[in-house]
């Protein structure tokens, strides 16, 4: 999936669940959801500061693998689980955490692994560093990783999901700031 939406729809799920379970959605909320919906692809905005540097600096066509920012750690969905396991851990002895906000967090970035394994032309590595075998549902291996971009939005049903999510998603903000 594209970045954006990522975004989109991790302040949208927040929103429902929080309001499924009874918290209050403030903005700040907000903004930490669609962050949080982000965190793997943040070692990607390298990449992309990259390839604006070579295009509008340089002058130059920068041939980089979109997918490559999945090649990093903080891509991976066991360092998130092993963050959380460990934060839960002492959570119980130093009750620093809201239990329901840490669940949240940790389903946000995990599902972010789940929107990246649908459609995608490599999946998510989810057994990384037992397996480097990718695993994804209806995955496109035969587009090549710097083509996907232009397939990607050329696809009506991501295109309608991009728009569509980032508008209920703008809703939720406005609601959140009372201007609604």
């Amino acid at each position: 999936m594209h970045g954006t939406i990522h975004g989109s729809v991790s302040s949208v799920l927040a929103y429902i669940i929080f309001k499924i379970v009874g918290l209050q959605f403030t903005w700040p909320l907000y903004v930490a959801s669609w962050l949080l919906g982000m965190v793997p692809d943040f070692s990607g905005v390298i990449s992309y500061g990259r390839r604006i540097y070579h295009h509008f600096i340089l002058k130059q066509d920068y041939q980089d693998n979109p997918y490559s920012h999945r090649q990093d750690i903080v891509h991976k969905p066991i360092l998130y689980i092993g963050i959380f396991l460990t934060a839960a851990i002492l959570n119980i002895w130093l009750d620093f955490l809201f239990w329901p906000y840490f669940f949240i967090a940790l389903f946000l970035i995990i599902f972010h692994f789940v929107m990246d394994g649908i459609g995608e032309t490599e999946g998510i590595t989810w057994l990384w560093p037992f397996s480097k075998k990718h695993f994804g549902l209806l995955v496109r291996a035969d587009i090549e990783p710097q083509n996907w971009y232009w397939w990607y939005f050329h696809q009506p049903y991501y295109v309608v999901a991009e728009i569509l999510f980032f508008l209920i998603s703008g809703l939720i903000l406005f609601n959140t700031l009372g201007l609604l």
